[in-house]
């Protein structure tokens, strides 16, 4: 999964607070819809007034940790290596 995070650094607060004012006061409906319905409209908002960081290709997994950190970090050198005396 692709995930962006949000940048909280440069968030344009009142463009926020002003849609969210206009969109969650015409609420009248149920609670588990009116939930649903404040859920999508915040994050809505959100994605118009609070920027994002560009979308990672890097996918998290629970395996992954400092030895795999390491172990990648060893292979490009050791491939880095090779490339040099064999190309050079």
């Amino acid at each position: 999964m692709v995930s962006r995070k949000w940048k909280f650094s440069k968030p344009d607060w009142q463009k926020f607070s002003a849609a969210c004012d206009q969109t969650l006061t015409s609420l009248s409906i149920s609670l588990g819809y009116a939930y649903c319905l404040f859920e999508t409209s915040v994050r809505e908002v959100a994605l118009e007034a609070i920027p994002q960081s560009k979308k990672s290709l890097k996918i998290d997994v629970p395996w992954w940790n400092k030895q795999c950190d390491v172990a990648v970090k060893k292979k490009k050198h050791a491939f880095n290596r090779m490339k040099d005396l064999v190309f050079k």
